[in-house]
């Protein structure tokens, strides 16, 4: 597919990125594409150690080659006004996803992130608010653009019932404002616009009651499409 594709996936939490992002993955392998399910394999890694070390297996390379990118991350986050915990958790997370995009582009194949720097910036405007999205936007979407969007739709209810079966029942309401969804299409909307090339941006639903199929033929045919281009 030449230069390398970027997928990211993002929605609330409990919305099925990961799921459909996985499943998208299988799919690709089985059409004989080469793709790479980045952020999931560090995420997924449950020995603390070992996740630690692939996170800077990827962070401290890209470091080096771009110590200006950190810098001017943690001054929109300084402006956004977390306490130093989330600051540097944010930060860290900021590096390592925008080391996988730009991994990504640099190879062949389908790169494909459940958790990219649109989710990351939707998390810092469901907690801090739309303005805290604008002062990290010209950071965020500064860089070459991701080549599709997949935003997952589900309503806010069913979200926070599927978080709490995995949390064992625990109320888990807090994690996202009543308006989550309205927070998704401002970070695309925002992003988008601080591109420097227009992504491709496509929408799927994750109710109980959607077609998982019909959501990977609408991904895959859309990735599938801009790897021809």
């Amino acid at each position: 597919m030449g230069d390398g594709t970027v997928v990211e996936f993002v929605g609330l939490p409990g919305a099925g990125k990961s799921f459909l992002a996985t499943k998208v993955t299988t799919r690709l392998a089985e059409l004989g594409i080469d793709v790479h399910n980045s952020y999931s394999q560090i995420t997924s890694e449950r020995r603390l150690l070992v996740r630690a070390g692939r996170r800077l297996a990827i962070t401290i390379p890209f470091l080096i080659r771009r110590p200006g990118f950190a810098f001017q991350a943690g001054r929109s986050l300084v402006k956004v006004g977390p306490g130093l915990g989330a600051f540097w958790r944010l930060l860290m997370n900021w590096v390592t996803v925008q080391a996988l995009v730009e991994s990504g582009h640099s190879r062949a194949g389908v790169t494909i992130l459940d958790q990219g720097t649109y989710q990351l910036m939707w998390s810092i405007g469901a907690r801090y608010g739309s303005a805290a999205v604008g002062e990290c936007a010209a950071v965020a979407g500064s860089s070459r653009a991701r080549d599709l969007i997949v935003i997952v739709q589900v309503s806010n209810e069913v979200a926070v019932d599927r978080l709490a079966s995995r949390h064992g029942g625990r109320g888990v309401s807090d994690l996202f404002p009543t308006d989550g969804e309205e927070v998704v299409a401002a970070v695309v909307e925002t992003l988008t616009a601080e591109s420097p090339g227009l992504p491709g941006i496509v929408t799927v639903r994750n109710d109980p009651g959607s077609s998982v199929d019909e959501a990977l033929d609408v991904v895959t045919d859309e990735i599938q499409n801009r790897g021809r281009r």
